[in-house]
């Protein structure tokens, strides 16, 4: 896996919900896929993911297509914060119904691409195996600035897992934050984390971040193995 040269820690452990969001906390629907907007659930101690998951599944649905224009963009090039910002704030009156959901870029970056798998995957399971790369480390330059870095590491450490355990990934991706499914393919797939990260390198992130970063390589991968097995970047 070619990270550039970051350096980085492994750390699964739970995100506080205060990370995420204020008090807003999300309703259990049992699936990703929905239009509606996040509702409030008094009392879930896992309210900030859940929230921020059934958002980011509601943005999908909703502005499916900057959302695909989106997650092509370079992370480094020029308007691409200012418009994941913009992707965010102008969805907050259809798909959160009341309350205040604070921005983090890095998560929801991965409820978008949680949504996008479940929406895209939701009866089919491409083979990954036919893929040679995803595409997404080729997009940019062989030096990497940064946040470049930063994002293709979380990726390519995404796709390893992926193509490792590609059975528990996409369960896991189904799961809702918090539930005893989501802990117990947490801990089936923890194996495969310290494989997919090289000697001399460490990654550092929240269960938030590592399920955002899963859901970005299977999705990649996915979309590269639909297209028949060679990148996928901006090919629909």
């Amino acid at each position: 896996m070619k990270t550039g040269g970051l350096k980085v820690r492994l750390f699964a452990g739970a995100t506080a919900a205060a990370a995420l969001c204020s008090p807003v906390m999300a309703q259990e629907t049992g699936t990703l896929i929905q239009r509606r907007a996040a509702q409030i659930d008094e009392g879930n101690p896992n309210a900030g993911r859940l929230t921020m998951e059934a958002f980011g599944a509601c943005v999908v649905s909703r502005s499916k297509g900057r959302v695909s224009k989106f997650i092509d963009m370079r992370v480094d090039e020029p308007g691409y914060r200012d418009y994941m910002k913009n992707l965010f704030d102008r969805a907050e009156d259809q798909c959160l119904s009341q309350g205040e959901l604070r921005f983090y870029d890095i998560n929801f970056r991965g409820a978008l691409f949680q949504a996008l798998y479940a929406q895209e995957f939701k009866t089919s399971a491409p083979d990954l195996t036919t893929v040679q790369s995803s595409g997404y480390r080729q997009i940019y330059p062989e030096t990497l600035s940064p946040e470049a870095r930063n994002a293709v590491a979380l990726e390519q450490f995404g796709e390893c897992v992926s193509r490792a355990d590609p059975q528990n990934v996409r369960a896991l991706l189904r799961s809702l934050a918090g539930s005893s499914q989501e802990s117990a393919l947490f801990g089936s797939l923890t194996p495969r984390f310290g494989t997919c990260i090289p000697q001399g390198e460490k990654l550092a992130f929240s269960k938030v971040v590592l399920k955002g970063a899963l859901a970005e390589g299977m999705y990649r991968l996915s979309r590269a193995a639909e297209a028949g097995g060679g990148t996928a970047i901006g090919s629909r």
